[in-house]
């Protein structure tokens, strides 16, 4: 997920592999989400900045686990690559404080 901020200023949390389409328009973005569109202050360039940085958290938290699994065979033992890579994606979600 990623935080957004709604028109009235409310966090609004969007999963950026939903998202259809969006476009900015009078200073506000238009996000198309399946059949709903939601309205949010950030610029695209900033909105398309985070679905970007949140995709490539996914990837390299997924690279950096498997390659655990597989160098350890014991899911137990995390490093700081797969600890780095969850920070990551909180802090995109705006979960960074609730660790």
């Amino acid at each position: 997920m990623i935080k957004l901020t709604g028109t009235s200023g409310t966090v609004v949390y969007i999963n950026p592999d939903k998202i259809i389409a969006f476009n900015e328009d009078d200073g506000k973005t238009f996000i198309e989400y399946g059949n709903d569109r939601y309205i949010v202050t950030e610029p695209a360039a900033e909105v398309a900045r985070k679905v970007l940085e949140y995709r490539l958290a996914v990837e390299r938290y997924k690279a950096a686990y498997a390659e655990e699994v597989v160098r350890y065979e014991n899911r137990s033992f995390i490093t700081d690559e797969v600890n780095y890579a969850k920070r990551e994606l909180k802090e995109l979600a705006g979960l960074e404080d609730q660790a």
